[in-house]
């Protein structure tokens, strides 16, 4: 972006968007400051992404994009430039942008997200691939040839065809050696065990480079080696500034040293000011030469001085900071440097690496002795891990899963109200979302106990809400709508939007049917307003739609279901929302079999349920599974609708979702009957429908099974007692 052809299509651009740009440019900020906005972390990160591709877009002449090295991207890279490629300016790529890159495919497997965007973009034929070999032995030769002062003998070049196995980064260093007039059989015979143990990166490098970069080495003045292990720990690129406040050495002395360097070609200049290692595998190898106490007081060293040299953007180097600390051994030090290099992470939507850094602040905090601070401590870093964990992995996936059972083990330690408030809030909703409705129901409650003390209206709102939804789910309406009616009168200004939704669903099953179509569709229209206090929020957008479809499904409104189905898809696609593409392919499979086309919508209903049970999300989907079996009824397989009702009344009973169980008998009295059953088991399920439904107070679903008990009593021929 710094570049001069971006730089001079940056004005063409919104102020907005130069606001957004200036996340990425710092010097923008004073003219055009970041937005702040209420929005989600993910809907900030989809107008960075937009942003950059209108910068891209501004450009009116060819350009040429390189990127070297792609499986070592992080996700979010990949993510903007899948976005820039399907963009309105990534549109018009074939006659202006072309994007070279280069990848070693030996490091990818089918879960690196790079390989995912290579296949999309091959299928829809935007991709070329050349795939670059080892060299040849005749072009391994070619190339030392090239390199070589003077011709080389045929068993030499022989020699280094073999050491190289044509790679041209072995080619280049075994010339590099034999340039300086040594034998390369010497080299190349040394042990294995000659090279340095200590130090993680070393390991990885192939024994052969590994003897050829320590030849190198071992050729510089003392001084030159060890400020190349200075330079080592400073990293692969560094200033010239932080060398030198790294290094013991004169400035005079340290000038001759490094001009040693990048005359042996180990480092280069970068600019006026800046240098780096030629190449990282020798950075590895210098970086293992330094002895450990030495290696961490020079981290210790080399972030003091960078936190002098960047004082004025210390985000920026948040995390070669937490790094050095831990190398220094001062784990105190590092843990927050890991967790403000975190916050900066997701400030620029890379939570892959800020999940990543909140690992390595969890793993340096369990070094420490216990303490109470410590478990605060903990606890914050976990909460902290679940927002960047839930845009890449889910609710409810593996990792998740370890976050939340490491909360529920420490929760009831914790002193202060505040924090124990923030766990129980999330161990209530993965509580939920996993299907254990009962642990959901005691964090709820505690959810509420705690805002009570604190007095804090948000809270309150936010705890009586919680409280509402879980009552729902288990059955307990009127339980449910006296929470959300407490939430409600909470806000005189307006509740959140989730409220009303929740609201709105339980007074259809309280069988108050009218207000609930005015209150969904007063949610629908809020969300749909662009200009409005919820407008332009996918993440609400997807919550409301989704809800709106159950009710709609139960008013048999199917119009709007194929509606709001469109709008979830649509969003799912632009925002790269899995659930709301789920959801929405189950609303569109619901509509194609209430319309009579049962051989394309059932399987679709079932699948879209099955990929939701693969991700261990067990909320709603006994009411998912009713939708299901209803229209197995419907197409009368009645043997697939009796497996859907046997699998929704079991996963009721093992999650405690009982809201739907008078649906789910009702509908076993109809499969009863269709199957011509004995009329006492017809009569046991209709019975067990409406016991249920008055139990929870449910009228609408109490009509239901009654009028279904009415319509098999009239087939009997006791239309009386019908």
């Amino acid at each position: 972006l710094r570049s001069p052809a971006f730089q001079a299509a940056l004005p063409e651009l919104a102020s907005t968007w130069l606001g957004e740009l200036a996340r990425l440019l710092p010097e923008l900020a004073g003219r055009h400051p970041p937005p702040s906005s209420a929005l989600s972390s993910r809907l900030r990160r989809l107008h960075l992404f937009d942003a950059m591709a209108r910068a891209v877009a501004a450009i009116r002449q060819p350009l040429l994009l390189v990127l070297d090295d792609m499986q070592w991207c992080d996700a979010e890279t990949l993510q903007w430039l899948h976005y820039l490629l399907r963009s309105e300016g990534g549109a018009q790529a074939p006659s202006r942008l072309l994007i070279v890159g280069t990848a070693r495919l030996s490091e990818l497997d089918e879960r690196h997200p790079l390989a995912a965007m290579l296949l999309e973009l091959r299928i829809a034929g935007r991709l070329t691939t050349i795939e670059l070999a080892p060299l040849a032995a005749p072009e391994t030769a070619e190339l030392a040839a090239l390199l070589g002062a003077r011709p080389l003998p045929p068993a030499v070049l022989q020699q280094v065809c073999q050491a190289s196995e044509g790679n041209p980064l072995f080619v280049v260093e075994l010339m590099r050696h034999l340039a300086a007039g040594h034998e390369l059989a010497a080299s190349l015979d040394r042990p294995s065990a000659a090279a340095p143990t200590h130090g993680y990166a070393v390991t990885r490098l192939p024994p052969k480079l590994i003897a050829v970069i320590q030849g190198r080495l071992d050729l510089l003045s003392a001084g030159a080696r060890d400020l190349a292990g200075v330079a080592a720990v400073c990293g692969r690129a560094f200033p010239y500034a932080l060398l030198a406040s790294a290094s013991d050495q004169a400035e005079d002395v340290l000038a001759q040293n490094l001009d040693e360097l990048c005359r042996r070609r180990l480092m280069r200049e970068q600019g006026a000011t800046a240098y780096d290692f030629a190449h990282d595998a020798i950075r590895e190898v210098a970086y293992a030469y330094v002895g450990p106490a030495r290696r961490r007081a020079l981290h210790a060293r080399v972030a003091q001085a960078i936190e002098h040299i960047q004082a004025h953007d210390l985000d920026a180097v948040s995390a070669q900071l937490a790094a050095h600390y831990q190398h220094a051994g001062k784990a105190k030090h590092a843990i927050p440097w890991y967790q403000r290099a975190a916050r900066a992470a997701e400030a620029r939507f890379d939570y892959t690496h800020a999940a990543e850094l909140l690992d390595a602040a969890l793993a340096l905090l369990a070094t420490l002795p216990p303490t109470e601070a410590r478990t605060d401590l903990e606890c914050t870093l976990l909460l902290a891990q679940i927002g960047s964990l839930t845009v890449f992995e889910g609710f409810t996936g593996p990792k998740m899963a370890k976050v939340f059972n490491r909360l529920e083990a420490i929760v009831t330690t914790l002193q202060d109200d505040r924090l124990r408030y923030l766990v129980l809030r999330e161990l209530r909703w993965y509580a939920g979302s996993i299907g254990a409705m009962q642990v959901s129901y005691v964090h709820a409650e505690a959810l509420l106990d705690l805002a009570l003390r604190l007095e804090e209206s948000d809270y309150l709102v936010e705890a009586y809400n919680a409280l509402g939804v879980v009552c729902r789910y288990m059955g307990r309406l009127l339980q449910a709508k006296h929470h959300l009616e407490r939430a409600l009168d909470l806000c005189p200004d307006g509740a959140p939007l989730n409220v009303f939704i929740n609201l709105s669903l339980i007074l259809w099953q309280l069988g108050y049917a009218d207000d609930a179509r005015r209150m969904m569709a007063d949610a629908v229209d809020a969300v749909q307003n662009p200009t409005g206090k919820f407008g332009q929020n996918p993440f609400t957008e997807n919550v409301v739609y989704f809800i709106a479809t159950i009710l709609y499904r139960h008013l048999h409104d199917v119009a709007s279901v194929a509606a709001l189905a469109d709008r979830l898809v649509d969003l799912g696609q632009r925002y790269d929302m899995r659930t709301a593409i789920i959801d929405g392919v189950n609303s569109r499979a619901w509509v194609a079999a209430v319309q009579g086309d049962a051989q394309a919508g059932i399987p679709r209903m079932r699948a879209s349920i099955d990929e939701y049970l693969a991700m261990n999300h067990l909320m709603f989907q006994p009411q998912r599974l009713a939708f299901l079996s209803e229209a197995q009824l419907r197409a009368r397989d009645n043997a697939a609708a009796g497996a859907t009702l046997d699998e929704a009344l079991a996963l009721s009973r093992h999650t405690g979702e009982h809201g739907w169980d008078a649906e789910l008998y009702r509908q076993k009295a109809e499969l009863l009957a269709a199957t011509g059953a004995p009329h006492e088991e017809i009569f046991g399920a209709y019975d067990e429908a409406i016991t249920t439904a008055q139990g929870q107070a449910a009228k609408s679903l109490e009509l239901r099974a009654t009028t279904g008990l009415c319509h098999y009593l009239h087939h009997l021929g006791r239309s009386a007692e019908a």
